[in-house]
């Protein structure tokens, strides 16, 4: 489920994952989370990734969940399956994940580091 909103690059043997929505302090949607799920498991699976960056935007790493998301959620007393798959796959993948942060690291955002 790749998005728009993370944007994932390859130089040389790192992988950077970075999440691209300035305008709301880089808040994770769920679509956010899968694709960035989906690139931690496909550059695990590739011999020539040998590390992972994530990163957000300058002065934002991250805020957290998207509130207005994680409300619909939170009011039906279910925890958001994206952010168990992602939280899952970031300690399951075998090389290390390094956190790029400028800025704020917020909720699931403060997990990463």
């Amino acid at each position: 489920a790749m998005t728009e909103l993370v944007r994932v690059e390859t130089s040389g043997y790192v992988q950077l994952i970075r999440f691209d929505r300035p305008e709301n302090q880089n808040a994770l949607t769920g679509l956010m989370l899968d694709a960035t799920s989906d690139a931690l498991v496909l550059g695990d699976e590739n011999p020539r990734i040998r590390a992972f960056v994530l990163a957000g935007t300058p002065g934002a790493f991250t805020i957290g969940s998207d509130i207005t998301e994680f409300r619909e959620y939170a009011d039906s007393g279910v925890v958001t399956p994206t952010s168990v798959r992602f939280l899952k796959t970031l300690a399951m993948v075998e090389k290390p994940v390094i956190a790029a942060v400028d800025g704020l690291a917020v909720g699931i955002g403060a997990i990463l580091l």
